[in-house]
């Protein structure tokens, strides 16, 4: 049995390219083929006369976004409508789920009736809906955590996530009554494993990507990045190893400053997605010494392209390690350069190469995905 027709809350959505908007898109498609009817709310707006850009006969799209000038007033005006309007999609269509992506809206959870709570399912993601609330200062996350703690977890009944370490995190530290539902995780997915790979580089191209915003800069390792630079020039140079960054936001200005100094690196601010697909294709190992992170749709898209992997030892990029690199312990690094080393001079490198392809096509399938979903579902008819 499956359900008919569900509610999928998205805080963004397509024309939005992000990792998000992606990770929201994939399950869609997934429950689309399966033939489930998807609803979808959103508060992604479109410009006049753009065609909507993603579509099919089961799926409906309702963007919808209530604004007030006043900063914490709109906030709360503004998640209390669209819960309000969640409320009577749900009267008008009985739907038999509602799936709410991310916890990042906590005050929308607060406000959603007791007939649409008994049938929702939050899944959390990655770090703004989890780690943020505990390290940030930014008055957004503060008033988040504040909603979590006091309102929301008393409400929510079922949790879901895309990797087991934030599942148990959002558990832990902002939950009080919710149930893990069936199995818990629902992944993200790898479109579709696209490498072939027969044979390594001698020269290593490495690619790494993120957010250069206030938060994304320390978030993705972008400060150790530049102290493992110094340590690893030399034997860059050597085997004329080549090193790409994609990233942009505020701190991006001086990072390609510090970064000119060595000639093996290219920083690029922004590039659209078939690009970066395109530069995964030619890359060799994928850097992503992150602090904390999810599931990240570039971490799985450097997987389904078969690169291997130096990544630091955390959340959800735990999920994607098969012997296909090398793991780093967080915030050190003189461990990430002695990694690259290492990366730069392997060759037994198509092995570990070939881990992450074997490892993109078992696990981080629409058929995984689906059963996965299955599960939950079943959870929550039963819960």
């Amino acid at each position: 049995m499956k359900p008919k027709h569900i509610l999928v809350y998205c805080p963004v959505f397509l024309p939005q390219q992000s990792g998000y908007s992606h990770a929201f898109v994939q399950l869609i498609d997934t429950l689309l083929e399966q033939g489930v009817q998807v609803d979808v709310v959103t508060p992604e707006l479109l410009e006049a006369g753009r065609e909507e850009p993603f579509q099919h006969p089961l799926l409906r799209i309702f963007r919808y976004t209530p604004k007030l000038s006043v900063w914490l007033l709109g906030l709360l005006y503004s998640s209390g409508k669209r819960a309000g309007f969640i409320n009577k999609l749900n009267d008008a269509y009985s739907y038999d789920m509602v799936w709410v992506e991310t916890g990042d809206d906590p005050l929308l959870l607060a406000s959603l009736n007791r007939k649409v709570l008994h049938k929702t399912v939050v899944r959390f993601h990655a770090t703004s809906d989890t780690e943020y609330l505990l390290v940030s200062k930014a008055k957004k996350y503060r008033i988040r955590k504040f909603v979590w703690r006091n309102l929301s977890a008393y409400n929510i009944r079922f949790v879901s996530a895309t990797n087991a370490y934030h599942l148990h995190f959002a558990m832990q530290y902002l939950l009080k009554s919710a149930s893990i539902v069936g199995a818990g995780v629902c992944i993200n997915t790898v479109n579709k494993a696209v490498s072939n790979r027969s044979a390594i580089h001698a020269a290593k191209q490495f690619v790494m990507l993120g957010r250069m915003d206030r938060e994304g800069y320390k978030q993705k390792g972008f400060d150790l990045v530049l102290e493992a630079l110094p340590l690893v020039n030399e034997t860059a140079l050597r085997l004329d190893a080549k090193l790409t960054i994609i990233g942009s936001g505020e701190y991006a200005n001086q990072f390609k400053k510090e970064v000119s100094q060595y000639a093996w690196v290219n920083h690029i601010e922004e590039l659209p997605h078939e690009h970066i697909a395109s530069i995964l294709q030619k890359s060799d190992v994928v850097l992503m010494p992150s602090r904390y992170e999810g599931l990240s749709i570039f971490a799985l898209e450097a997987l389904g392209a078969g690169l291997g992997f130096v990544m630091s030892d955390v959340g959800g990029l735990r999920d994607l390690w098969a012997n296909n690199g090398w793991l780093v312990t967080p915030l050190n690094g003189q461990e990430l350069a002695k990694s690259m080393i290492e990366a730069m001079q392997d060759e037994h490198l198509l092995f570990k190469q070939q881990q992450s392809e074997s490892l993109a096509q078992q696990t981080f399938t629409k058929q995984v995905q689906w059963q996965q979903f299955l599960k939950i579902w079943e959870g929550v008819q039963n819960g």
